[in-house]
């Protein structure tokens, strides 16, 4: 209800299809900001507005969640690899696999519309992927290690390793 420090002005825009919203909401915002000073504070709503909040709220969570994943990726690397060395090797995977896929969107961003989430999203799935597959194959090299390491036994359990893991690996990896 308006009271005298308190004011509503309703703009209607009827003949834009939902779509063209988004593209006429930051003229609006451009034109409120422009003609308004303080004291006065305006704010515009809508659909469009709501929705960009909505997409800001969304990439900032995401940004929080990759700030707290990728210390403990690192802690976790570190801890079941055992050496700094060792747990490069899978972070440098989940790197080249980040990098490759933000190339694919931005090559698919040349053609289509993308979203900021989708790179994202794109970079927790590559280190998450980078990372899960690098594991697999390491497990599979201590599985087919055994107890009595050699140099025969050690290029028998990485051939063994590379075979079976990497064939799942190479698989998921261009399904996903």
């Amino acid at each position: 209800r308006p009271t005298p420090t308190a004011g509503l002005i309703v703009v209607s825009v009827d003949s834009a299809p939902t779509s063209s919203l988004t593209s006429i909401e930051p003229s609006i915002q451009q034109t409120v900001d422009r003609i308004t000073h303080r004291p006065i504070r305006a704010h515009v709503s809508g659909l469009a507005a709501i929705g960009d909040q909505l997409e800001a709220s969304s990439l900032a969570a995401v940004h929080r969640a990759e700030l707290i994943a990728i210390p403990i990726i690192a802690v976790v690397l570190l801890f079941v690899f055992g050496s700094l060395g060792a747990a490069l090797i899978p972070a440098a995977l989940g790197a080249g696999t980040l990098l490759g896929g933000i190339g694919v969107i931005a090559l698919l961003g040349r053609l289509f519309p993308i979203t900021e989430a989708a790179i994202s999203f794109a970079s927790m799935m590559g280190l998450a992927l980078g990372v899960d597959h690098s594991l697999l194959v390491v497990s599979r090299f201590r599985d087919e290690l055994g107890d009595a390491p050699d140099r025969e036994s050690i290029r028998r359990a990485a051939t063994a390793a590379s075979v079976r893991a990497g064939r799942t690996v190479a698989f998921a990896g261009a399904a996903v």
